[in-house]
């Protein structure tokens, strides 16, 4: 597609569009220069994905530090994905780890919907590996704050 360059009056950065085609094979227009809603919810969602590995980053630091051996990080499976996979003598734990600015937020915000799918995504995984876990399994959620903090809410949930 053919791209259109011009100053807008009042801003230094140029004006950019152009006509782009889509996946539908239709084409739409494409503004550049300026924040489109879309661009701000890509930012945004960008910088909560630095946020959470920073955070998964934490939490790791903190389990390694308690004595827990680190199995999997960002583990993919067909039903959604497990922030950590960590064991410690046998015991194994499938870790959650939120980042919000407050403690309490962070704690809240392991949704139903999200335990749901944390469950089956660790069945999958121990269907694949049965030697893992062999004292027990149990769900962790780690919260971390903006400042750093990090607490641990061991057996969080269970399986209902």
């Amino acid at each position: 597609g053919g791209r259109n360059v011009r100053q807008v009056e009042g801003n230094d950065q140029p004006f950019c569009h152009r006509w782009r085609q889509g996946a539908g094979r239709s084409y739409h227009w494409s503004v550049s220069g300026t924040d489109s809603r879309v661009e701000i919810r890509r930012r945004r969602g960008r910088k909560a994905a630095s946020r959470g590995m920073i955070a998964e980053a934490r939490a790791a630091a903190a389990l390694e530090a308690d004595g827990w051996a680190i199995w999997a990080r960002r583990a993919r499976t067909a039903a959604g994905e497990i922030d950590l996979i960590a064991e410690k003598e046998g015991l194994l734990a499938f870790v959650e780890v939120k980042a919000r600015p407050g403690l309490a937020e962070a704690a809240a915000a392991l949704s139903l919907r999200q335990r749901v799918r944390l469950l089956k995504a660790a069945e999958i995984v121990l269907a694949a590996h049965p030697e893992w876990g062999h004292r027990g399994v149990r769900f962790d959620v780690i919260v971390v704050d903006r400042t750093g903090s990090v607490r641990r809410i061991k057996d969080a949930f269970r399986q209902e």
